[in-house]
């Protein structure tokens, strides 16, 4: 009978338990603050589980009556549905954070597409400048492009007239 009672007292333990949120907004818990930030968080022990009731005789020698079946069985749907919810709950959390991820990741590749162009078309200008001597329009990259077709393309007839006249 001693040993009954030693075993369902509780067994009260105190050590430190650390708790800090890393750069991905995952919670850690553990024994030694691994970051800096970490909070100190107080754990209470869980309270010592009952003993089951003996069976008697007015629940037909220990069997459970049909209302006890009902009941039993309610309480396990209402834990089931609060576990349900609970899961339901963290997987559209999780699923927020992946879209924002997704998003903020979007949103760097068209950054720097964005500045791939912008690069690149100073390349040109800078390229147009310094081979064609041209003045920057009010236009900008397309009337330079413009620009430098016309070019090519005078030099090419200037090129096939200079041909046309030193055969004959």
């Amino acid at each position: 009978m001693l040993a009954g009672a030693v075993l369902l007292t509780p067994v009260v333990a105190s050590a430190d338990v650390y708790k800090w949120v890393d750069e991905n907004g995952q919670v850690h818990y553990s024994d030694r603050a691994a970051a800096p930030a970490a909070d100190k968080v107080k754990i209470q022990a869980a309270p010592a589980p009952q003993p089951a009731p003996a069976p008697s005789p007015a629940t037909g020698g220990g069997f459970p009556t049909a209302p006890e079946e009902q009941a039993s069985s309610q309480l396990r749907q209402d834990y089931q549905q609060r576990r349900d919810e609970e899961n339901a709950r963290q997987y559209r959390e999780q699923e927020e954070k992946r879209q924002k991820q997704e998003q903020r990741r979007q949103e760097q590749i068209k950054l720097q597409a964005a500045e791939q162009e912008q690069a690149r078309r100073k390349a040109v200008i800078e390229e147009c400048k310094a081979t064609m001597r041209l003045r920057i329009c009010s236009k900008g990259y397309d009337a330079i492009m413009e620009e430098k077709r016309r070019i090519a393309n005078e030099r090419a007839i200037a090129d096939m007239k200079a041909r046309s006249q030193t055969r004959y």
